[in-house]
């Protein structure tokens, strides 16, 4: 009998206190989109980029209209 009015004890005290812990409502299910904004690994994708100052590119960030390459001497920038 004990463990029945402990279980019920335990329950009416978990209903009556989880929604202190619950997170509160939020009704914006839209996000923006957004490219990632990462250092992009040159595979053979921006060879065509590289000169005598920037050497071959290792890396790139792509922000849309403007794209930073890290060559291995410099580093190349385009707006």
């Amino acid at each position: 009998m004990k463990l029945f009015q402990a279980l019920i004890f335990e329950a009416i005290f978990a209903l009556i206190f989880s929604k202190g812990f619950a997170q509160p409502f939020q009704n914006d299910w839209q996000q923006s989109y957004q490219k990632a904004r990462v250092f992009i690994e040159n595979k053979g994708q921006f060879d065509a980029y590289q000169t005598l100052e920037t050497g071959p590119i290792a890396y790139a960030i792509d922000f849309g209209s403007t794209r930073i390459f890290f060559g291995t001497k410099g580093i190349r920038y385009y707006f």
